[in-house]
């Protein structure tokens, strides 16, 4: 149930973020293209390891700075929605692995989702809630809104 209710959190939030549209600065009319031809249809039917893969590929050939940033965002966010799936499927070392990858560059949601599996014992994740609370201490103060929330409900400054 404790899974459950830390998922119901957070992909609404990475849902939203990967849905909207990042490249609303004027990228190019090749970069656009690659983006509604081939992302997009990828974070529709939830293909995060796809989503993951082409991010990682329009940021390497783009040359719109702000379009790289992005991608590289979206790159973060899709390995932790792979995170997430692995942890539906109940396979938690993997989603350890996603979510250690993704937190390792300082992303918020998989900070926080880490630290919530060694808060709980999530996937079977050995239980060191002190270690956890400061990943989510982390996943805050990078401006992760669960991670906020969850401190702030506990009086946990960060």
């Amino acid at each position: 149930m404790k899974t459950k209710s830390i998922i119901r959190t957070v992909i609404p939030a990475l849902v939203l973020l990967a849905a909207a549209s990042p490249l609303s600065a004027e990228p190019s009319a090749e970069d656009k293209a690659f983006y509604n031809e081939k992302i997009m249809p990828a974070v529709q039917r939830n293909d995060w390891a796809a989503v993951h893969k082409l991010a990682g590929q329009l940021a390497a050939q783009t040359k719109d700075m702000q379009a790289q940033i992005l991608m590289r965002q979206l790159e973060l966010q899709a390995v932790t929605m792979q995170g997430i799936q692995a942890l539906q499927q109940g396979d938690g070392e993997k989603a350890r692995r996603f979510f250690q990858q993704a937190a390792s560059q300082g992303n918020g949601d998989a900070l926080n989702m880490l630290g919530q599996m060694y808060i709980s014992g999530l996937g079977n994740t050995p239980i060191n809630a002190q270690y956890g609370i400061s990943l989510v201490q982390q996943a805050a103060r990078v401006g992760c809104r669960a991670a906020q929330d969850y401190l702030r409900q506990r009086r946990i400054p960060w």
